[in-house]
């Protein structure tokens, strides 16, 4: 195919899609998503000549959503990911299986990421050893709790566990009382001249009291786990090793439907586990996500989320969520609303805290169809209406981008119902930019409705040559670049 040629991967009214940024690994075929309408999602690869759609990757919460037709949410279907090819800060690992049956040390190995299997090189860490066991005895424990997995060998199963009594006495006194120790009797004796014998006659007796202690004894029982030793051979050790590629893909319902992130949407063995975060904006319900990207410690740990129903949210601490127990009750943050939907959401790459939103609709907007705020990480976020284009108070906006090569963030796009228009001071003054979609470049051309950026640069996998190309899609005049 051409650059200007295409072929259809996915059926259905189209909505969001997302491509993987991962081109630099040899035969390797391009990752995709493609949504359609009321919660149609799918996820393939295309490579020359050849493109595969491998269906949804619902799990089954998500599938629950469904009603009688088979929909899930809103009309508008939304997908977005995240992708960093080198995350310092990731809590994922790779499990390093020890190859040889000997211990080793110093040696190298080629491991494969848990999404889309991209080989990694890995060396032992100096010092660090890879074991193999001969013979591995695992010692007896007497425990409160049954052990779910092995404290020394993660791999391992842990020892049957044999629920026993344990009881324990203790003692407390509680006073003192007197005990008999000794009784003696007290004899008198006659003597008897008739008898010519001595009569003895016991009058009474002496008695010996000891004060003692009195004690209250009681008996405390509890149930315990007894793991027996056991012995294991031939036994390949193993480590875990950071996996460097962090992907997490979203997908946006509305109201109760929630918002869904799952970290394995790349990861083509398995069906993924899906993550409610919260719910999602209501009514109509999510229009656009956007993340963090770019700049550590803030990339992807910050996720924006907009609604039709003019409200935008931020959702914190994403990074640290690996399974349903790590999502904070309420995470989701109003941050912002307007009296329209908020269309477009603009993250700069080069600072987490300016964010630029666009807004959609016919009619003025008192806060402005274009707003910015440079504190969106803060806990009150502060917003300024940049939207100064002469007479143009009343025509919709439908996506911003914050232009990646301009490192002030004072270069901003937005695509309107007239095509694009740009600015290079902030908001100050605004120019229709239509170059090659109209007649000249400040002539009206079709709505567009999508902005996105080549913001990245080379990294791991990732080689791009078109590195602050910017990309339009008008509604019915295709794409431009």
């Amino acid at each position: 195919m051409s650059d200007q040629e295409a072929f259809e991967v996915q059926g259905g009214d189209g909505f969001d899609c997302s491509i993987s940024q991962v081109t630099e690994v040899e035969g390797y075929d391009y990752a995709w998503y493609a949504s359609s309408q009321n919660g149609g999602l799918s996820r393939g690869t295309v490579a020359p000549g050849e493109s595969n759609n491998y269906g949804d990757f619902w799990d089954a919460n998500i599938i629950d959503l469904a009603n009688d037709m088979g929909e899930i949410g809103q009309f508008y279907s939304v997908v977005r990911l995240y992708e960093n090819t080198d995350d310092p800060d990731t809590e994922r690992n790779i499990i390093l299986v020890n190859p040889y049956g000997e211990t080793v040390t110093d040696s190298s190995f080629v491991l494969s990421t848990s999404n889309q299997n991209l080989d990694f090189d890995y060396t032992l860490p100096e010092g660090t050893e890879l074991p193999y066991y001969d013979v591995l005895v695992r010692p007896e424990r007497l425990l409160e709790a049954p052990l779910a997995e092995d404290p020394d060998y993660f791999w391992l199963d842990p020892q049957p566990a044999v629920e026993q009594l344990e009881c324990v006495t203790d003692s407390t006194v509680v006073g003192v009382e007197s005990v008999i120790t000794d009784i003696t009797p007290i004899v008198d004796s006659l003597y008897v001249e008739e008898w010519d014998d001595w009569v003895y006659n016991t009058v009474g007796y002496d008695t010996t009291y000891v004060e003692v202690d009195v004690y209250d004894v009681t008996e405390t029982c509890d149930t315990m786990y007894f793991h027996a030793s056991d012995t294991l051979t031939d036994v390949p050790g193993r480590l875990q090793v950071r996996d460097p590629y962090t992907t997490m893909t979203i997908a946006g319902f509305n109201g109760g439907n929630g918002i869904w992130m799952t970290r394995d949407g790349l990861n083509f063995n398995t069906t993924p586990s899906w993550i409610r975060l919260d719910n999602a904006p209501a009514g109509t319900g999510t229009k656009a996500v956007e993340f963090t990207v770019n700049v550590e410690p803030e990339a992807g740990n910050h996720m924006f989320v907009s609604g039709w129903d003019g409200k935008l949210y931020r959702f914190d601490g994403m990074e640290s969520i690996y399974t349903q127990d790590d999502v904070p009750a309420n995470m989701r943050k109003q941050i912002q609303t307007v009296g329209a939907a908020i269309t477009g959401i603009a993250v700069d790459p080069n600072n987490p805290n300016h964010v630029v939103i666009s807004v959609g609709g016919y009619g003025v907007v008192s806060s402005g169809k274009v707003q910015e705020t440079f504190n969106a990480l803060d806990e009150d976020v502060d917003w300024t209406n940049i939207w100064n284009a002469d007479g143009l108070e009343k025509m919709p906006c439908y996506d911003v981008v914050i232009d990646a090569m301009d490192p002030s963030g004072e270069t901003i796009l937005v695509g309107t119902e007239y095509g694009i228009f740009a600015t290079d001071n902030g908001g100050d003054e605004w120019v229709m930019a239509n170059q090659n979609m109209a007649s000249a470049p400040n002539q009206p051309t079709a709505p567009v409705f999508d902005l996105k950026q080549q913001w990245r640069g080379a990294s791991p996998w990732i080689n791009p040559s078109n590195q602050g190309a910017i990309y339009a899609a008008t509604h019915g005049r295709g794409i431009f670049r």
